[in-house]
C-alpha cells in the first residue's frame, strides 16, 4: 500500500512539473515571438528640429527609430507651410517621390523654414502622414501635426555642445573675422 501511495504521489508531482514546464515554455515562446517582431518592426517618426549651427533654421526630421527595415515609404502632405518663399514639403524629392528603403536608425532632414519668428508665423504648422511597410509587407501609417512654434525655446548653446556643431560655429566665427579684415 505504501508503495502504491509513493508511486501515485511521485506520478502526481511529475505531472504537475510537466504542466508547469509546458506553461513556462508557452510564455517563453510568446516572449520570443514578441522580441522577434520588435526586431523586425520599423517605426518612422517625424519632428521639427532647430539647427545648432544656425538656430534660425528649422528642419523637418524623418527618422526610423524602430529596429526593423522599412520599405516603400510614402509621404502625404496634408497641410504644408503657408509662408511664401519658404521650402514647400511637396517639392522635396524624398517626400514627393517617396523612399524605397529606409534602414533602422536612418535619418533625413529637410530645411522647411528660416527665421519664422521674424515672419510672425510661429502658429503655422505642417501636417504630414507617413505610410510604410516592413519586410513582411505589413503596412504602418503615422500622422504628425508639427507646429513651428514648438521648436522655439529648445535649448541650444553657443558654441554648440557637439563636435560637429562646434566646428561649424568656429568656422563661422573665423569667416566673420576674415571679412572684417578685408
Amino acid at each position: 500500500m505504501k508503495e502504491w501511495i509513493f508511486e501515485n504521489v511521485l506520478a502526481f508531482v511529475v505531472a504537475v512539473c510537466t504542466v508547469s514546464y509546458t506553461v513556462i515554455n508557452w510564455f517563453m515562446l510568446k516572449e520570443s515571438k514578441n522580441a522577434r517582431r520588435q526586431k523586425q518592426t520599423p517605426y518612422i517618426i517625424s519632428y521639427l528640429h532647430l539647427s545648432e549651427a544656425e538656430p534660425k533654421s528649422i528642419y523637418l526630421v524623418v527618422e526610423n527609430v524602430g529596429e526593423g527595415y522599412a520599405k516603400n515609404v510614402k509621404f502625404n502632405v496634408i497641410k504644408d507651410s503657408v509662408v511664401e518663399g519658404k521650402m514647400k514639403l511637396v517639392n522635396c524629392e524624398g517626400i514627393k517621390y517617396g523612399i524605397s528603403s529606409f534602414p533602422s536608425h536612418y535619418k533625413l532632414e529637410y530645411l522647411v523654414a528660416y527665421n519664422l519668428k521674424q515672419d510672425g508665423l510661429v502658429e503655422d504648422y505642417i501636417e504630414i502622414e507617413i505610410e510604410y511597410c516592413n519586410n513582411s509587407n505589413k503596412r504602418y501609417k503615422n500622422k504628425y501635426n508639427l507646429i513651428y512654434g514648438s521648436v522655439f525655446g529648445q535649448v541650444y548653446s553657443s558654441p554648440p555642445d557637439n563636435y560637429l556643431g562646434q566646428v561649424a560655429y568656429y568656422l563661422k566665427e573665423i569667416d566673420k573675422e576674415l571679412k572684417k579684415k578685408h
